[in-house]
């Protein structure tokens, strides 16, 4: 199934484009942020302990201690955006409409599948959700979130 093909059938409602769409693309958009912002933290805090230990000044606990806490400051972002798209992707929301008897609009059910697929894979998965959901997006005539 190409994410990329127009969408037939019923219209998705202003409630569905906003979650489906915009809440997710922003969730999507969040987590890279995150990630990225954390993981140079994180880097940053390795280097000035790496760097730290070459050069010839004396290295006390409170240098050792600050680097460490950046790393683990870094690595804590990158959580918080894990845990923030992990949320985003695994509430029920069908359920929580008492919409279980109908089917979706395709573009819908297009994203529910890519949720599903974030849910059960990695960085590498939530990363290509962002350029598919797009693409779903632009052949569904979908607007950008602001």
């Amino acid at each position: 199934m190409d994410p990329a093909e127009p969408s037939q059938g019923e219209p998705i409602s202003e409630a569905e484009l906003a979650y489906y769409y915009h809440g997710f693309l922003s969730a999507l958009r969040r987590y890279r942020s995150l990630a990225v912002i954390g993981w140079v933290v994180a880097a940053a805090g390795f280097l000035s302990l790496i760097l730290g230990w070459r050069t010839e000044t004396s290295h006390g606990l409170l240098d050792i201690a600050l680097s460490v806490l950046t790393v683990t400051a870094g690595v804590g972002i990158v959580q918080a955006g894990v845990a923030s798209l992990d949320a985003y992707v695994r509430v029920p929301v069908r359920e929580l409409q008492g919409k279980r008897g109908e089917v979706p609009p395709p573009p819908v059910v297009k994203i529910l599948e890519l949720m599903a697929e974030v849910a059960a894979g990695g960085w590498q998965e939530a990363f290509a959700a962002l350029r598919q959901l797009r693409a779903i997006g632009k052949a569904s005539g979908f607007s950008e979130p602001p």
